[in-house]
């Protein structure tokens, strides 16, 4: 008999060191009590006898005590014994996810795609369609799809988790939400939170015990999000800011002297330096990219992939350390001072799912995403509040692009008003197919494209979505946030609407989760 108090599910910990560096699989028996964790390298382990949680992730709270399951403010993923039962706990974001399945006298549950499908002998299938599935963390932490269709002789689904912990006992799954309310009176109370948890989490993460050193890094654009998330990461220590030098856009420049809004200038550089920290270019030029490295960047789902952060994960890997870097993904819902009424409701819903299609490769190279915006995110209605109070008057425009709290924390550090702040920019490329010559060499002999094949697919797409967005560019009369608001829902990728033979995107996150998950089946059965 166990001792009063004791963890239902005996943990075993068996280190993989080739994984990715923060993949995990857990494996519990339900007949018999044993939880088995195979980890990546950079995975903590309680280093107790007898281990009762493992960390690929960082929280508010001390790192010693492993107590992730308990509090709301966890980016990363991990896992923890109790008395109650095993807690399978996701970030407190949409970006990262757990996926899982159930089989008869055992719970298989993951953090990675390709680990579990290769763990129980699952592959997807290109006669399914994913992109509902993937596009779906962008539908919020209520509505998102749980079923992933696969190929596997017993089930037909495996099931992926945001947000909430999955809890499991010798009775059965159930789901846990971590979160504790909050009510702010001022926008300085709620700034200093945030700053705390930023403090508590850079401790976490350096802590002696995981016998790892940390980086830090962010993103700077002429945008709101990512620059302000900068700000506030810059007073809590080192840091490297990555930026783009333009934005994504295909509008040509003689076009945009008609526009009310520079949309080709996406550099914060200058802002970075600013605040006081170190900058580095992302490198557009993804036709180099090592064809390991791209197919963890196509493996997260029927997404475009956003390549241009691969400069990012290249100098992850070149380090030994942990990298924290702080995002500003949601940043549109929480701060904008129009924000979906679902989000004041406590919904947490985004309108993209930018961020989930890096889920893969950040696994891979050691990152874990800490989108600041998403703290606090179930009481956006008081800080919309906040947005909107009279003290906030002199950092309001009261325009279509408005976000006073995060103008309010940049002005209040010495950025100039016009420097950030007047156009809605992005700087992830819209791909349907490899881009790298190691991945589209290997894809085109797979999956009969031919080079000419594809650039004729990619012409087509690309000719119907300019013709749509110079409809749009008439419409709106060159005001940048009409035209967005008027292509919202623009597909970039028409051609896919005849079938799986023409949807290339498909083929491409189809053919890289399937490789992937062939090496996990080797190793796992090792």
């Amino acid at each position: 008999m166990r001792p009063r108090g004791a963890t239902p599910f005996a943990m075993t910990t068996v280190l993989k060191p080739t994984w990715p560096r923060l993949a995990w699989l857990a494996e519990l028996s339900l007949t018999t009590d044993r939880l088995q964790l195979l980890h990546g390298p950079f995975v903590a382990v309680d280093p107790s006898a007898i281990p009762q949680w493992a960390s690929a992730c960082v929280w508010d709270g001390p790192f010693d005590d492993g107590a992730f399951h308990s509090t709301p403010h966890v980016f990363g993923t991990g896992i923890r014994s109790t008395a109650d039962g095993v807690h399978f706990v996701p970030s407190c974001t949409t970006v990262d996810r757990l996926i899982y399945v159930r089989e008869p006298g055992r719970v298989v549950v993951s953090n990675s795609l390709p680990v579990l499908l290769g763990s129980i002998g699952a592959r997807l299938s290109i006669e399914h369609d994913y992109a509902a599935f993937s596009e779906s963390a962008g539908l919020g932490v209520n509505e998102y799809l749980r079923e992933l269709r696969v190929e596997h002789p017993s089930h037909d689904h495996v099931f992926q988790v945001l947000y909430d912990s999955l809890v499991v006992d010798r009775h059965g799954l159930a789901f846990r939400r971590r979160y504790h309310p909050h009510r702010f009176t001022h926008v300085a109370e709620y700034l200093s939170a945030i700053s705390d948890i930023v403090g508590r989490m850079i401790t976490n993460a350096g802590a002696a015990a995981r016998r790892r050193q940390t980086r830090v890094v962010t993103n700077a654009s002429r945008g709101y999000d990512s620059s302000a998330v900068s700000a506030l990461v810059a007073s809590a220590g080192k840091a490297l800011c990555y930026s783009a030098a333009q934005s994504n856009t295909r509008i040509p420049k003689l076009l945009t002297r008609l526009m009310d809004v520079d949309v080709h200038n996406d550099d914060g550089t200058e802002i970075a330096r600013r605040l006081g920290l170190s900058t580095k270019y992302l490198d557009p030029n993804v036709h180099s990219l090592p064809g390991d490295m791209e197919r963890w960047l196509w493996a997260s789902g029927q997404l475009s992939p956003e390549l241009i952060f691969w400069r990012m994960l290249h100098d992850a890997e070149a380090s030994d350390a942990l990298t924290l870097w702080f995002s500003g993904h949601f940043g549109d819902g929480i701060w904008d001072t129009h924000p979906n009424p679902r989000v004041l409701a406590g919904y947490v819903t985004r309108s993209m799912p930018s961020g989930y299609s890096l889920a893969e490769a950040r696994i891979r190279y050691g990152l874990i995403d800490c989108s600041l915006p998403f703290l606090f995110a179930e009481d956006a209605a008081a800080i919309h509040a906040l947005s909107l109070s009279e003290e906030m008057k002199p950092w309001r425009l009261d325009n279509d692009y408005d976000r006073p709290i995060p103008r309010r924390i940049l002005e209040e550090r010495g950025i100039p008003r016009d420097a950030f702040g007047f156009g809605k920019k992005a700087v992830a490329q819209d791909f349907d197919s490899p881009q790298g010559r190691d991945l589209s060499a290997e894809f085109y002999r797979t999956n009969g494209w031919t080079t000419l094949g594809a650039h004729a697919y990619r012409a087509v797409n690309l000719g119907i979505y300019l013709s749509q967005r110079s409809l749009a560019f008439a419409q709106a009369r060159g005001v940048r946030s009409r035209m967005f608001q008027l292509q919202q829902n623009a597909s970039k990728n028409h051609l896919r609407r005849l079938g799986p033979t023409w949807d290339m995107r498909r083929q491409t996150f189809v053919h890289c989760v399937n490789t992937l998950a062939t090496q996990f089946t080797r190793e796992t059965s090792s």
